[in-house]
């Protein structure tokens, strides 16, 4: 693993502390000097980094109401923001204050997502760094072929819980999701608890654009109802923050269940293509089949 001192030079800065974050993070990211965040990506190469970036840009421009990360240029100047390192681009920002929202927070983290879509909807859709209206198959460059994984999962972990339930399920939702005809927008597609922070009663910023892209705009809401509730009741508070800020049309709320569960394939193949890498265990793809057992369309 690469040095952080080494890597925090370009940005001109003689940093005197390092720290890991206390939450838990697909990258390579340290808390530096208690002012900045230094990122060094393990999913995304340079090309999308500074997509990133753009999209980060065109967000700042029209004033949301809540800060999200800003990436600094470094020394040399020309407005680069991205250092190439053995481990992946690395990125500086600032670091954003407020705490991590919590389960008393839903419905302020609901009525971040709706003011949240409404910014992103603003946007022109070539700021997108990805179009995430892709087949299972296109969720992740590790796993092509879904029914193949499907088969090596079965050799590997015969009796894992939900198994039967994910090879069931997939290629049908699979295709009725690429006949959708929704509305279609920018989106950010990871809005979770970890990823909002909370000051003053209020959102102050919301984090980690990496996998933000183009999709069905209702996908927004899905993914930030699936990452940040577990119970009924956790849902209702959620939607009602939700709603306070912004709603969908009817259509889009008649196809939530079914995108539900294709968010949970989703992410089940997000981590096994993870796993095909070596940058992440079985055991991880084991939990998040085991939590599709209960999942029916």
């Amino acid at each position: 693993m690469i040095d952080p001192r080494d890597v925090i030079a370009a940005w001109g800065i003689e940093a005197r502390s390092f720290r890991r974050p206390e939450r838990g993070t697909n990258n390579l990211v340290w808390i530096v000097d208690d002012g900045f965040v230094l990122r060094v990506y393990q999913n995304l190469d340079a090309r999308r980094v500074a997509a990133e970036h753009r999209l980060l840009a065109a967000i700042d421009e029209h004033r949301p109401p809540f800060a999200v990360p800003m990436p600094i240029p470094i020394a040399s100047g020309g407005g680069e923001t991205i250092v190439a390192t053995p481990d992946g681009p690395a990125a500086l920002y600032s670091l954003l204050l407020g705490r991590i929202a919590g389960a008393t927070d839903l419905a302020l983290v609901g009525a971040a997502v709706g003011d949240l879509m409404a910014v992103l909807g603003e946007l022109p859709h070539d700021v997108a760094p990805m179009d995430w209206r892709v087949p299972l198959a296109g969720t992740h460059p590790a796993v092509p072929d879904v029914g193949a994984l499907v088969e090596e999962l079965r050799d590997v972990a015969p009796d894992a819980a939900g198994l039967d339930t994910f090879a069931n399920l997939w290629e049908r939702v699979d295709t009725d999701y690429e006949r959708e005809t929704l509305p279609v927008q920018v989106c950010h597609l990871d809005v979770g608890m970890s990823n909002v922070l909370i000051d003053g009663g209020r959102v102050t910023a919301i984090l980690d654009f990496e996998i933000a892209g183009l999709d069905l705009r209702v996908n927004e809401f899905v993914g930030a109802l699936v990452n940040c509730t577990d119970t009924p009741d956790e849902e209702r508070v959620f939607t009602d923050g939700f709603r306070s800020c912004f709603d969908l049309r009817s259509d889009e709320w008649a196809a939530v269940p079914r995108l539900r569960v294709l968010r949970r394939l989703a992410t089940t193949v997000w981590r096994a293509g993870r796993w095909r890498e070596g940058k992440a265990t079985l055991d991880e793809v084991l939990a998040r089949l085991e939590a599709l057992q209960n999942l029916y369309i």
